[in-house]
């Protein structure tokens, strides 16, 4: 009876809401705070310069409040996925090729011939599992997607003597990296920067400074750890989990499949389509409708180059 009371107490205990309410929670403080806060705006002016609208400095003063009516509440999710249509579409169009391309495999075949070509200098293997993967976080914005390539990255450090937060440290660290910089990214980068009415990927140089200066500092910190995991198993901070599970997790990289031709052709197409982006969104004036439809081209040529049906 205690147990069954004990489980019955961790069911009815604090679960962070879904995404969704916590969005629907937002908007509900957001329009509390229109009857709050005083009303208030500046005055704006075309700046024939840059040809866009600026604000007027020491333009702002107090306006009749107009606060947000239950009407008003009830269809602010509507009218903002209607405003912000081309940024809603945009996201999910390329959420949805870079999904096809995970698909196919080819990220993790990336991994294991990665792990394979500098087996005998494991310790390398870091650096480059950290780059390859800032890769993908600062062009694809990889964030969430981390959890699918985590157990491949533990599975493979275990093989070359490290433990499993070295391998979750290799993927997740590096993807996190590049994902804060945003080199190339249409998620954090382009919408902000749309947002915010900057050219598009402006500001490269100072964020690629930055980028190598973040892969660097956490190339060194998880070869340092990894290097005294390797030379003393005991210093892993995980070491009770390793003696549990580490033998059985481990990877037999030469029993892995290789590249075939299929898988060059995927990466040739990834590889091309997204420098083309660049040359498009640099050179070409290219904007959200561009760039979605050549993302959208990436991951229906990957996919139909993997064999992947018409569904």
């Amino acid at each position: 009876m205690a147990e069954k009371t004990t489980e019955n107490k961790k069911k009815k205990g604090f679960r962070f809401p879904n995404v969704l309410v916590f969005f629907v929670l937002m908007i509900l403080l957001v329009s509390v705070l229109t009857y709050l806060i005083p009303a208030g705006q500046f005055e704006t002016a075309l700046d024939e310069a840059s040809g866009k609208t600026c604000v007027v400095p020491g333009s702002y003063h107090q306006i009749e409040k107009n606060p947000t009516t239950l009407m008003g509440f009830l269809s602010s999710i509507q009218r903002g996925l209607e405003y912000n249509a081309s940024v809603i579409f945009f996201v999910l169009i390329i959420g949805g090729a870079f999904q096809i391309i995970t698909a196919t495999g080819i990220i993790n075949k990336i991994s294991i011939g990665a792990a394979r070509k500098f087996a005998g200098n494991e310790v390398w293997v870091i650096p480059i599992f950290v780059c390859l993967f800032a890769t993908f976080g600062t062009t694809m914005a990889m964030s969430q997607e981390l959890v699918l390539f985590v157990p491949l990255g533990v599975a493979i450090a275990r093989s070359m003597g490290f433990d499993a937060l070295t391998g979750t440290g290799m993927i997740g660290l590096g993807a996190v990296a590049g994902y804060s910089v945003g080199l190339v990214s249409p998620f954090n980068t382009g919408v902000a920067q749309k947002i915010a009415e900057v050219p598009l990927y402006s500001g490269m140089a100072y964020r690629a400074a930055l980028l190598v200066i973040l892969l660097a500092v956490t190339s060194a910190y998880i070869m340092r750890y990894a290097a005294k995991v390797k030379k003393n198993p005991a210093a892993s901070y995980v070491y009770e989990l390793e003696l549990a599970e580490g033998q059985n997790t481990k990877l037999d990289l030469d029993k892995e499949e290789r590249f075939a031709t299929r898988d060059w052709v995927i990466l040739a197409v990834l590889i091309g389509g997204l420098a083309y982006v660049v040359y498009g969104v640099a050179i070409g004036g290219w904007w959200f409708n561009e760039m979605s439809a050549m993302f959208l081209t990436i991951g229906v040529v990957a996919g139909a180059v993997k064999g992947f049906g018409p569904s």
